[in-house]
C-alpha cells in the first residue's frame, strides 16, 4: 500500500513540474526567481533586494529587526544548544530594553522549550523511557530566569493563559508541584490563550518585506517554517498535572482531583477555541482527551492525520465522546455536575 502511494505521489510531482515547465507564464515566473532574472526585474520596477545588514542599519532601534538579529546569531563552532542559549540571552536583553512588547516575551518563552525539560509525569511515562531521557538543556538558574519572564508576561497580558502554562512548566521542572498547580488554577480563570505564533509570523513577514518584495510563496514559506516546540512540553505539563490529580483520586479526595482536572479542561478548551492554526487545534483536543482519560479512564493516543491507514477520524470522535461521558459520570458521582 505504502509503495503504491509513494509511486502515485512521485507521478503527481512529475506531472505538476511538467505542467509548470510547459506553460509559458508559469515557466517565466519560475525563472524570474533566479538571481539574475530577479535583479533585472527589480531594476525595471525601481526596486532592489536589501541585505539584513542594510535593514538593521536603517532600523537600529526597531524591536522587530532586533529580534530577527537575535535569532540570526550563529557560530558554526558552537553546539546547537549553546546557540539557542545565546538566543535566549539576546531576547532577555531585548526584553529589558523593550519591556512592553508581548510578542517578544512569547517568542522568548517558546524558544525556551526548544530543548528537553524534565517534568514528573508519573505513570504516564513507562519506566523504560525514563532511562532514555537525556540531561535537561536548561540549568536551574536558566529555568528560574524563564519563570521570571513568564511572570512578567502574565502581569503585562493578564487575561492570557499562555503565560500560566509556561509558569507551570517551569515550576514542575523545579519540583514545585503545588505552585505549578496554582499557576494552572490561575490560568483556568483567564478567558484567552495566545502563544504569539501568529503575531511572530506577521512580524517575520514584515522584516522580510524590508529586505525584498514578497511573493505569495515567500509568505507561505515563512508560515510553514514556524517552529512549535512548546506544544510537546505543554502536553507533558498537562500529564504532570493529571498525575497529581490521579494521586488525589486514588486517595479518595475526589473534590481535589476534580479541581485539578477541571482546571486542565478549562485551559485546554480555551486553547482549542483560540487556536490560530491546525496544529494548535489538534494539540488542544489531545489535551482534552488526556484530561478526560486521566489514569483510570484510559485513553489511547490516536492521530488520524499521522496514521490514516490504521485510525480514522470517526474513531477519534467516538473515543472522545466515550471519554467525555465517562468523565462526566465520574464528576457527577462526586458532586461536580458543572
Amino acid at each position: 500500500m505504502s509503495r503504491r502511494v509513494s509511486l502515485a505521489g512521485l507521478i503527481v510531482v512529475v506531472l505538476v513540474w511538467c505542467g509548470v515547465l510547459l506553460t509559458p507564464a508559469l515557466r517565466n515566473l519560475l525563472f524570474a526567481q533566479t538571481a539574475p532574472a530577479r535583479a533585472q526585474l527589480l531594476e525595471k520596477l525601481g526596486q532592489k533586494d536589501n541585505s539584513f545588514a542594510d535593514v538593521l542599519k536603517a532600523n537600529p532601534r526597531d524591536p522587530r529587526v532586533l529580534a530577527a538579529q537575535a535569532e540570526r546569531a550563529y557560530d558554526p563552532k558552537k553546539p546547537d544548544e549553546d546557540q539557542r542559549k545565546t538566543q535566549l540571552r539576546s531576547y532577555d536583553k531585548l526584553i529589558e530594553k523593550v519591556p512592553d512588547e508581548k510578542w517578544l516575551i512569547q517568542n522568548r518563552l517558546r524558544l525556551s522549550t526548544s530543548g528537553g525539560i524534565h517534568l514528573d509525569v508519573g505513570g504516564f511515562m513507562p519506566p523504560e523511557y525514563r532511562s532514555q531521557q537525556g540531561a535537561p538543556w536548561l540549568s536551574r538558574e536558566e529555568i528560574l530566569q524563564t519563570l521570571k519572564i513568564a511572570e512578567r508576561g502574565a502581569r503585562l497580558d493578564s487575561q492570557n493563559s499562555f503565560y500560566d502554562w509556561m509558569r507551570a512548566i517551569c515550576l514542575f521542572a523545579l519540583k514545585r508541584d503545588e505552585e505549578a498547580l496554582r499557576a494552572f488554577h490561575d490560568g483556568a480563570r483567564k478567558p484567552h490563550f495566545d502563544d504569539g505564533v501568529l503575531r511572530d509570523s506577521q512580524i517575520r513577514l514584515q522584516v522580510l518585506s524590508m529586505q525584498k518584495p514578497l511573493l505569495w510563496e515567500n509568505r507561505v514559506f515563512v508560515l510553514a517554517a514556524q517552529l512549535l516546540p512548546h506544544f510537546s512540553i505543554m502536553r507533558n505539563a498537562n500529564r504532570a498535572a493529571l498525575w497529581q490529580g490521579a494521586q488525589w483520586e486514588r486517595k479518595g479526595d475526589h473534590a481535589r482531583a476534580l479541581e485539578i482536572y477541571g482546571d486542565q479542561m478549562k485551559l485546554s478548551a480555551v486553547m482549542r477555541r483560540d487556536s490560530t492554526n491546525l496544529i494548535s487545534l489538534l494539540v488542544a483536543e489531545s489535551l482534552l482527551r488526556q484530561t478526560w482519560g486521566s489514569m483510570k479512564r484510559k485513553a489511547t493516543e490516536l492521530n488520524a492525520f499521522l496514521e490514516p491507514s490504521e485510525v480514522t477520524r470517526a474513531r477519534i470522535r467516538r473515543q472522545s465522546r466515550d471519554l467525555s461521558r465517562a468523565f462526566a459520570d465520574y464528576a457527577a458521582r462526586h458532586g461536580r455536575r458543572d
